[in-house]
């Protein structure tokens, strides 16, 4: 999920909210949605436009939701991109580092992913199996693991994901 609008677009939401109870009606973006539903509930914008206290609060406890928001989506997308190297860098292991490492690189993953449904069993079959850790097809296409991980495991490099294609 990538959120479209910064912390400086959420502050002047709020601004504009707190001083004329104006808000849009609705939007895709998931955070911005969620905020305009609850400005949108008539008893909160009651509250807000009539209270200064209760504006003062609404003001304070919804920039500080947005703010761990933003903050845990930044989180997300830079764990997310050192995955993606860490994939990438897994891809130009030589046969030997293949050999040695897929067993520790598989580990790593299922203590990472076992939770979200990672089925190690299977790609120990994939790459256990007599020399299959050399083969690139395992790596690039059949580590996609369509039966046992959602999301790949090593994606092939500039290739898309080809699991959507088939």
């Amino acid at each position: 999920m990538s959120l479209r609008y910064d912390a400086a677009f959420y502050v002047q939401v709020l601004d504009k909210y707190v001083a004329t109870g104006e808000c849009a009606e609705a939007d895709n973006e998931p955070l911005y949605a969620y905020l305009l539903s609850v400005m949108n509930d008539p008893m909160i914008k009651i509250q807000v436009l009539s209270d200064e206290l209760c504006a003062r609060i609404f003001y304070d406890a919804m920039s500080q939701f947005i703010r761990l928001n933003l903050e845990k989506q930044k989180y997300n997308m830079q764990k997310s991109q050192s995955e993606q190297q860490g994939m990438e860098l897994v891809l130009e292991w030589s046969e030997t580092k293949r050999k040695d490492g897929w067993q520790a690189l598989l580990q790593e993953v299922a203590d990472k992913h076992e939770g979200n449904g990672f089925d190690k069993a299977f790609y120990q079959g994939q790459f256990g199996n007599e020399g299959k850790y050399a083969d690139e097809e395992v790596w690039e296409d059949g580590g996609r693991l369509e039966r046992g991980f959602p999301t790949g495991f090593a994606g092939a490099k500039g290739k898309g994901d080809r699991t959507a294609q088939r």
